[in-house]
């Protein structure tokens, strides 16, 4: 048996529906999100710990998909949605076209677009949205400044002092933007994540900001037709 699919074995399927994000920020913040929000129950994993070789991110994506027909309780599940970063835009898209295509799976016209894996109907969640580059700290900083107003001034400060904000690598640039809000503002554990802020209820989702993802989840059965 593949080693992706005795890792997937390690988990058992609990919800209707079942979301695979790329890392522990993401399934944090979602799980905050569904929670504080009082959306459907989602079953949120990210995709290190659903592969044997711990591969994180959206290509890990594809090890974490492999053979997830196997898992037990696949069987109730009845969506399943991807969550991925905008980061590179059409870029991020085709990844994941390149994974279905590496899964045998329809190809999907868009990101917009309903596929199937393994039987069940598929959705992706681009963040912020599929029209917009960025990731979730873009999704996010609105937020931020919203919880510590400060940081509009003093993180580009900061961030032109170090030579950061000229990084070649957008996405590099927003995680430095929003760890420098994050340390600043958080004296007694500075080392908190952005997940972290919100599994611990530091950061709320109750901001205007996330209310497209949130719909995206409310309308999530009616998105797949389930």
């Amino acid at each position: 048996m593949p080693a992706a699919i005795r890792s997937s074995e390690r988990f058992t399927f609990t919800e209707e529906r079942f979301i695979l994000c790329e890392g522990d920020d993401d399934k944090f913040f979602l799980d905050a999100l569904i929670s504080q929000r009082s959306l459907p129950k989602f079953q949120v994993r990210h995709a290190a710990e659903c592969n044997d070789k711990k591969a994180g991110g959206r290509s890990g994506f594809l090890h974490a998909l492999n053979g997830i027909d196997v898992i037990s309780g696949f069987n109730r599940v009845r969506g399943i949605l991807l969550v991925t970063d905008n980061d590179h835009p059409t870029k991020a898209f085709g990844d994941i076209r390149r994974i279905l295509k590496a899964l045998k799976c329809p190809p999907l016209a868009n990101a917009t677009a309903i596929g199937t894996v393994a039987g069940k109907p598929l959705a992706v969640l681009m963040i912020p949205d599929h029209l917009t580059a960025g990731d979730l700290e873009v999704l996010c900083w609105p937020a931020i400044l919203a919880k510590w107003p400060n940081v509009e001034e003093c993180v580009p400060n900061f961030l032109r002092c170090t030579g950061a904000d000229q990084w070649k690598k957008k996405s590099s640039v927003n995680k430095a933007t929003l760890r420098s809000a994050i340390v600043g503002n958080n004296e007694p554990d500075p080392y908190n994540t952005l997940g972290l802020l919100f599994k611990k209820g530091i950061l709320s989702t109750a901001h205007n900001c996330f209310n497209n993802v949130a719909q995206f989840l409310a309308d999530f059965d009616r998105l797949v037709g389930i």
